[in-house]
């Protein structure tokens, strides 16, 4: 439960994702002036640990003890020491920051100021980064309110929303302690923090139906707070703890709407109010869209366009959505208001905005949405200021990577995947991503945070095998590294759109034969023709993604019987037939005329022309003559005329009829001598007429031109 400050630590992302809570931190004067002091604290502490080891509600997942000296258990602090008024108060700060988790409470108790001035930028740019609250409690010693030295302390708590208590005597650290009791219970949230000078003052705030109780503390000289609430009248108060310099009540009864706080001190008066909710938020700033709060700053890039992310964080169940994200100046004024972006991943509760201009000076941010059960408006603002980062100067620090996101990740086969790696390091690493096999894969570096903190994004198109990658990075300090394991899930399907079906086809005609499907992953298309695979050349080929059978010219030896095989992890075949048709065979041929003018209307007769002279077909049509059983025999002259009193006109038209060779040879045997010369004949006929090749033991020996039925010879 209680942490002391120790040389090893875990990375700041470390802790930053792993969840919710928070770290309570006490920052103790361990000076000889702080002697009774110490021991209210003690007394008080150990009651906050019951609180923090039995409330499942509590937002406190451990308490760290630093001490102005060594860090020391806090039953072993021994007082002694002192003697100069100022103490190194902001290095023990220094020390609680990096040892505390982000959105932590910090409590310092001294009585006196700081002289480590040199300290007070970084400890507010590391506070400012963790979000983390800090308060000064201030006993009478040489801590004057007068002090230049004292607005340290002012400062850093105005900033982070803290407050700054000065006790008159050392036991109203009890009183006080009771006030962190109650802040531990539960998470909560600032609703307001106002600064006054002295005397009466009031301002609004309001209240959502994610809140659930308020306390209100007061720290000023003499102090009085009222409350009313949405419907003007006075809420009643409970009181937590009460000195002459601070005021603690809570309100248990709340509805949502817009209160009003009357305050009142004889003293400048600081005022907080949170409420304790089971809704928060993170935000980032980063110059590349983020995919999660830690590849994201805290702080955005001076004069760089940046996108926002906001980390909705809420119990389960509870039903909000974001619409709108606000920028406000320091007098909470509205500066910007921007939608967020379509893309939202409503699901995980992180909402990012396009790239927008951001302020140069401090502001703080604004969530606006609404329970969608109830349909009231929902807004949390952000703890503290945001400024810009600043450049400062780091330690040499050898590399850290993390990965960001899971470690492990599963991704459907085919599709594309970003993986990234966070790595702080200083100065800048060399980064790169590295497969199983070790094979360099080229990745961009993006600059988080100025001159410490990079993303390296490593994108794969297609994800097609299970593959472990390593992000590294290196400079003159050392090295780190660290692995994400990604595995490919195959969705294994296949659904055939469109099979072939068997045709007749016309020799020297083209045909295509469609064979398509679906799949995932790619199927495989093979073509078979009587069984066999199919032989590919100029005449008939597939697509290049085989999903088409295609006939340039269709011949007689490609009719056949042929197969679309379709396979994954099952397989899927398609049998059709092809049948080759010449024009000899039984098909009926039409041939029409048209007739452009003629008065008074002709009439029309067809006639073949043979060698006895033009003979008349009887015709089906005046306009059209109709051919049937096509055989090679009809090939010839046609023509139609046409005639009526004024005259007569003709048009002729050859009809040519294409049909496979055929072959007539001599005897199928021929007996020979040896030596002796013998002459092999053929006659060949066929349209379009056929080239004649001679083999012999299937080797091609001779190849002949086109002669139509004519005598082709061997010798």
């Amino acid at each position: 439960m209680l942490r002391e400050l120790k040389e090893s630590k875990e990375g700041f992302y470390d802790t930053w994702h792993q969840n919710s809570k928070s770290s309570l931190a006490f920052v103790i004067d361990d000076t000889s002036s702080m002697r009774n002091d110490i021991r209210q604290v003690r007394k008080g502490v150990k009651s906050i640990f019951d609180i923090v080891k039995n409330k499942n509600s509590s937002q406190i997942e451990d308490v760290i003890l630093v001490t102005f000296n060594d860090p020391k258990a806090l039953d072993s602090i021994n007082v002694g020491g002192g003697g100069d008024c100022p103490e190194v108060t902001l290095t023990g700060i220094e020390k609680a920051l990096i040892e505390s988790r982000p959105r932590s409470l910090l409590f310092v108790f001294t009585d006196t100021i700081a002289k480590d001035f040199n300290k007070l930028e970084p400890v507010k740019d590391l506070a400012l980064k963790k979000l983390i609250q800090i308060s000064f409690v201030l006993t009478r010693g040489c801590a004057e309110e007068t002090d230049e030295a004292y607005k340290v302390f002012q400062d850093l708590a105005a900033i982070t929303s803290g407050q700054v208590f000065n006790l008159d005597l050392s036991a109203d650290i009890r009183e006080l302690l009771k006030y962190v009791e109650e802040l531990v219970q539960s998470r909560k949230t600032v609703v307001a923090n106002k600064i006054f000078p002295p005397g009466p003052h009031t301002f609004t705030y309001t209240v959502d139906s994610k809140m659930k109780e308020l306390i209100i503390s007061v720290a000023g000289r003499n102090t009085n707070v009222t409350i009313a609430g949405p419907d003007g009248q006075i809420v009643d108060k409970q009181g937590i703890a009460r000195t002459p310099t601070f005021t603690v009540v809570k309100v248990t009864e709340i509805k949502p709407g817009v209160y009003k706080a009357e305050v009142n001190s004889e003293s400048e008066t600081s005022v907080v109010i949170t409420a304790s909710t089971t809704l928060h938020f993170q935000y980032g700033f980063s110059p590349i869209i983020p995919t999660t709060i830690a590849s994201t700053s805290t702080k955005p890039k001076p004069g760089k366009k940046s996108f926002i992310a906001i980390k909705l964080i809420t119990d389960e169940g509870e039903n909000v959505t974001l619409e709108m994200l606000q920028i406000r100046n320091m007098d909470d004024k509205i500066v910007t208001e921007v939608p967020f972006a379509k893309t939202a991943d409503k699901k995980n509760q992180f909402y990012v905005t396009d790239k927008m201009k951001l302020p140069r000076d401090a502001f703080r941010i604004a969530i606006k949405g609404y329970d969608f059960k109830t349909k009231t408006p929902i807004m949390r603002i952000s703890l503290t200021p945001i400024e810009p980062q600043i450049i400062v100067t780091h330690a040499n620090t050898p590399p850290k990577v993390w990965i960001v996101g899971d470690t492990k990740v599963t991704v459907e086969y085919g599709h594309p995947l970003k993986l990234r790696c966070r790595i702080t390091a200083y100065p800048k690493p060399t980064v790169v991503w590295e497969d199983s096999d070790g094979k360099s894969l080229s990745a961009d570096l993006t600059v988080i945070e100025i001159s410490k903190d990079y993303v390296s994004v490593l994108t794969i198109d297609s994800v097609k095998k299970n593959e472990t990658y390593t992000c590294k990075a290196k400079n003159h300090y050392g090295q780190d590294e660290m692995d994400v394991v990604v595995e490919t899930t195959r969705a294994f399907y296949l659904d055939v759109l469109e099979t072939p079906e068997s045709a007749e086809i016309e020799v020297d005609t083209s045909a295509k034969f469609a064979c398509k499907v679906d799949a995932r992953p790619t199927a495989d298309i093979q073509w078979l023709k009587d069984d066999q695979p199919l032989t590919i050349d100029e005449n008939i080929k597939t697509s290049a993604d085989s999903s088409e059978l295609i006939i340039n010219r269709m011949k007689p030896e490609n009719s056949g019987h042929y197969t679309c095989t379709m396979f994954l992890s099952t397989r899927v075949e398609e049998g059709f037939e092809i049948i080759g048709l010449p024009y000899c065979l039984s098909h009926e041929r039409t041939f029409s005329t048209r007739l452009l003018k003629g008065k008074p209307k002709p009439t029309i007769d067809w006639f073949f022309k043979t060698t006895e002279g033009p003979k008349k077909i009887i015709s089906s049509g005046e306009d059209h003559l109709i051919l049937h059983n096509v055989s090679k025999k009809i090939s010839g002259k046609y023509f139609c005329e046409v005639r009526n009193d004024a005259g007569v006109d003709s048009h002729y038209t050859n009809i040519i009829v294409d049909f496979p060779p055929d072959v007539k040879g001599n005897s199928a045997k021929i007996t020979a001598k040896l030596d002796d010369e013998i002459t092999i004949q053929c006659r060949v006929v066929g349209e379009p007429c056929p080239e004649v090749t001679w083999f012999v033991n299937d080797s091609i020996i001779d190849t002949q031109p086109c002669s139509n039925d004519e005598i082709h010879s061997l010798v």
